[in-house]
């Protein structure tokens, strides 16, 4: 097989000397994964670093498609890690030793213990993670791992690691994106001679469509992935975006011919707003019952076994063996081909056995319009539980309402101030005064007192204590009248009425 020329791809020295790639294809769970999409990535686009792990279940593929691709074992980077059921000392050793055999490989360049948290009764997750970490330093030293490191730890892990044992890691693995920049621990790696090495660069998807990103990617008429994977390397992170789309993947390679100016990269680091939910439940220390967890699929990701796989991908970044809702996240599908209604049908069905299974305690939808739900309801079995759409005194799509009523469809409202627009305008303000609140406690109140499931957002502790002090009033008729005179249809967020 003729092989394309290697990836013109800069590399990272870790504090043993090897070189590692600063650019690598991400795998994923059974469902997400592509044989053929491995294959072309290695032959057609040059790549030379692949990650995985024993969690995702390809092993024994992605070792198959790597012996395909005809490529030498000495001219790859592999990445594998050890999953949180096999920590323990003599099983995290029998553990690197199966993943080798699956993958048909003598050695792995770096083995990864992939989460902080042991779950293992019985004895402290401090204690598990350095046992574990013995196994890997003595697989270091025999050569069976080339380097060894960690994902998903925080400082106070990586501490109590250089506590406990003798090895410092060569790598740390963390989400890293324009939203999520954990900086204070990209210091901490720096300070201790540790590569920071970046997953879920593109959020998800979420960060494709962001106002910031969409300016700068047609400035540089460069496509907005390429742009987020772009700036996380220029940062000096090692990063390691996921597909199994041929198109896509050839598209995330295309980002050594460019150069982000400085303004670029300022802008791009100012989105940061911390969505990294999973460490700040388990620091809350709020039993998992006692909380109500919607997460959403992004349309990339739908598709029946496309869907499902993210699901089980979600639950296991947040630690959590269920979802109280799970939700298709847009009507439109993103994915060209197929027709959004085709999409929308096939990725409800995967969420209806999900809910059967007992996996999501309910399902819904959000920014679906009426004719999107008419059309699920005759392509599907289960009526949405939830419709989840732009909701505030410049928005209220009361028809939408009416049929989510009549249909048996809680509404749940986001952006409820705007986007900050609602604050400033002179009739909330006077409502404000009136009863002594802010106009953000006005808005949430009136959203609430209309019954609407309400989700204000912020990252600011003032406000996000403000938010929540809107149960100790009541807004009167007049003034919930005067509030809905403002509907003008002003969307601030997506407006999803001429998805077909």
């Amino acid at each position: 097989m003729a092989l394309a020329p290697v990836l013109s791809c800069p590399t990272v020295p870790l504090s043993n000397g090897l070189q590692i790639p600063m650019f690598g294809l991400g795998t994923s769970h059974d469902g997400g994964y592509s044989h053929d999409a491995i294959v072309y990535a290695l032959t057609e686009c040059g790549v030379r670093h692949i990650d995985t792990a024993k969690h995702y279940g390809c092993e024994e593929r992605l070792g198959k498609a790597i012996r395909e691709s005809g490529l030498a074992r000495s001219d790859l980077w592999l990445t594998n890690k050890l999953w949180p059921e096999d920590y323990g000392y003599k099983a995290a050793k029998k553990a690197c030793l199966d993943s080798c055999s699956r993958m048909g490989v003598e050695c792995f360049d770096l083995y990864l213990m992939h989460w902080p948290e042991s779950l293992k009764p019985g004895r402290s997750n401090r204690e598990t993670r350095a046992e574990t970490w013995r196994a890997l330093e003595e697989l270091y030293k025999e050569g069976v791992c080339r380097a060894i490191g960690v994902s998903n730890f925080m400082v106070h892990h990586l501490e109590q690691l250089k506590e406990d044992c003798s090895q410092m890691p060569h790598i740390n693995q963390v989400e890293y994106h324009p939203f999520q920049q954990p900086n204070h621990l990209m210091e901490y790696c720096r300070q201790e001679g540790i590569v920071f090495e970046g997953y879920s660069p593109l959020a998800k998807g979420q960060v494709l469509s962001d106002p910031t990103v969409l300016r700068i990617a047609e400035k540089h008429r460069r496509t907005p992935a390429q742009i987020c994977i772009r700036w996380s390397i220029q940062n000096g992170v090692v990063t390691i975006p996921k597909s199994i789309k041929r198109k896509r993947i050839q598209e995330n390679c295309q980002v050594f011919g460019f150069q982000l100016e400085e303004g670029d990269m300022a802008a791009l680091g100012r989105l940061h707003d911390g969505r990294h939910l999973a460490e700040a439940i388990r620091e809350s220390g709020v039993p998992r019952s006692n909380l109500r967890l919607t997460n959403k699929l992004w349309p990339l990701d739908y598709g029946y076994e496309t869907a499902k796989a993210a699901f089980r991908e979600s639950c296991s970044r947040m630690k959590v063996e269920y979802l109280d809702l799970y939700m298709l996240h847009w009507p439109a599908s993103m994915q060209p081909g197929r027709s959004n209604r085709e999409l929308r049908a096939e990725s409800w069905r995967a969420l209806e056995e999900l809910y059967e299974e007992g996996l999501c305690r309910s399902i819904g939808v959000s920014n679906f319009m009426i004719h999107h739900l008419e059309q699920l309801k005759q392509d599907c079995t289960v009526v949405p539980h939830v419709n989840q759409v732009e909701y505030h005194p410049f928005q209220q799509p009361n028809e939408l309402i009416e049929y989510c009523r009549r249909e048996g469809i809680t509404f749940q409202g986001y952006c409820p101030l705007a986007k900050g627009q609602a604050l400033s305008n002179p009739t909330i303000f006077q409502v404000a005064q009136k009863y002594g609140r802010t106009p953000a406690q006005i808005c949430i109140r009136w959203s609430v007192q209309n019954g609407a499931i309400t989700i204000p957002k912020s990252t600011k502790r003032e406000r996000v204590v403000e938010n929540c002090q809107v149960f100790g009033f009541q807004l009167e008729e007049e003034d919930m009248v005067a509030i809905n005179k403002l509907h003008e249809g002003r969307h601030v967020s997506w407006d999803p009425t001429d998805v077909e």
